[in-house]
């Protein structure tokens, strides 16, 4: 877990500070205080506008695995902000997307089953939407099981089915962290009925964007 140690000062509930309007119009904002005694809620409001846009480019920082430590070493802190914007930057260019047909002639009498599974390693955090359709020219003797499923190494299992006589889509959604291995998987299976079954024809896919 990367770190960060730039902590945001007076931005507890009831700090005191003084209001937005009086700090916009506070002579000091364009002089700083220059002689005499600085009120604290001036000051602690000073305070609270630089260290929470120091602590936010910390966090973003270690939100992308990458420390962010007041050492005082500029340079450091520098490359690593450069490189966490890069990250994110090759992470929104990271989208995905497969798609993949297959078919089968369930057997007469029997439960017959085909399948397929798509895989890729998430790049970044994100979303998972697949989607399997189930085609066939006419309606078939018995019914017919379309199921999809995704499924992450770390995430686990989302899925979703249906079961008729006729053609149908299902979708499923999930969110999948950086790293993940991530499984979409289709099956179609016919509840074994005796008759003539129809080729089915059968489109798995799915895709992912990026997102936090």
């Amino acid at each position: 877990m990367a770190t960060n140690q730039f902590k945001p000062f007076a931005a507890g509930a009831g700090a005191n500070v003084t209001t937005q309007a009086q700090y916009e119009a506070l002579p000091a904002l364009s002089t700083g205080f220059t002689s005499g005694t600085a009120r604290s809620d001036q000051v602690n409001k000073a305070l609270r506008q630089g260290t929470t846009i120091a602590a936010t480019i910390g966090q973003f920082m270690a939100t992308r695995g990458i420390d962010a430590l007041d050492n005082g070493d500029v340079a450091t802190l520098e490359s690593n902000f450069r490189n966490a914007v890069v990250q994110t930057v090759l992470a929104l260019a990271s989208a995905k997307a497969d798609t993949v047909y297959y078919q089968g002639i369930p057997t007469s009498g029997a439960v017959t089953a085909f399948e397929r599974t798509l895989t890729f390693k998430a790049p970044c955090s994100g979303y998972v939407l697949a989607t399997q359709s189930t085609n066939f020219s006419s309606q078939q003797p018995g019914s017919i099981q379309n199921y999809i499923e995704i499924k992450g190494s770390v995430s686990g299992l989302s899925s979703s089915s249906d079961q008729t006589l006729f053609p149908m889509t299902n979708s499923v959604t999930k969110k999948v962290s950086a790293g993940e291995t991530v499984s979409i998987r289709g099956a179609v299976q016919s509840n074994g009925a005796p008759g003539s079954w129809l080729n089915t024809g059968n489109s798995l896919s799915y895709m992912f964007t990026p997102g936090v």
